[in-house]
């Protein structure tokens, strides 16, 4: 399974928090804020859990016993047997759209890090066309240099990049949530603080 937690969805949803209209100064509010933005966050990704879970098991029990399947396109032409042309027209459509998808949050999660990060302030449409550019580069090379059997190559080399990116994003995530100088009010502490390192 190359199912990987994506960094640049920490940022993202930092700043989707940070969009939300909610009076800093009001103990109060803060509270409830944070409560229901926590409550927000374990239901979505729960929902994603269950739904990556889903796929898995429908793929085991499509594939168990039935052909040995390594990449995409294997995939692709069994289920065409299997199941005829719909499967694969759907499995088609699923592709394109969890990568545009992986592409949008990757594009704003740029915005967020030029804006908060690096303080620049570009209009959306061209933070949009140079982050989706950047992402975008490294794939059309992969395809121009190494045709069809490069994009499988591609996509295993960018899970394990990501892999080893994420605690790059998720160490500095854990201490500024668990500080006292920059969360006085609503750090996190405890047993959060101690799943959190432990998961990091």
């Amino acid at each position: 399974s190359l199912v990987t937690v994506m960094p640049h969805n920490l940022y993202l949803h930092s700043w989707v928090v940070q969009s939300r209209n909610v009076d800093h100064h009001d103990p109060v509010e803060t509270a409830k804020a944070t409560k229901m933005l926590s409550i927000d966050t374990t239901i979505s990704l729960s929902m994603s859990f269950f739904v990556n879970l889903a796929i898995l098991i429908v793929a085991a029990g499509t594939f168990f016993g039935v052909q040995e399947v390594s990449t995409l396109q294997e995939a692709y032409l069994l289920l065409d047997h299997v199941f005829g042309d719909a499967a694969k027209i759907l499995f088609g459509l699923s592709l394109l759209l969890s990568g545009q998808s992986s592409t949008i949050t990757g594009t704003l999660a740029g915005e967020t890090v030029m804006h908060g990060f690096l303080r620049l302030r570009w209009k959306p449409w061209l933070i949009r066309l140079v982050t989706r550019g950047l992402a975008l580069l490294p794939a059309c090379i992969a395809v121009l240099m190494f045709g069809d059997k490069g994009t499988y190559a591609a996509l295993v080399a960018s899970q394990a990049v990501l892999s080893v990116q994420l605690p790059f994003a998720l160490i500095p995530l854990v201490r500024a949530a668990g500080s006292k100088l920059m969360q006085p009010c609503h750090r996190l502490g405890g047993i959060g603080a101690a799943a959190a390192w432990i998961v990091t």
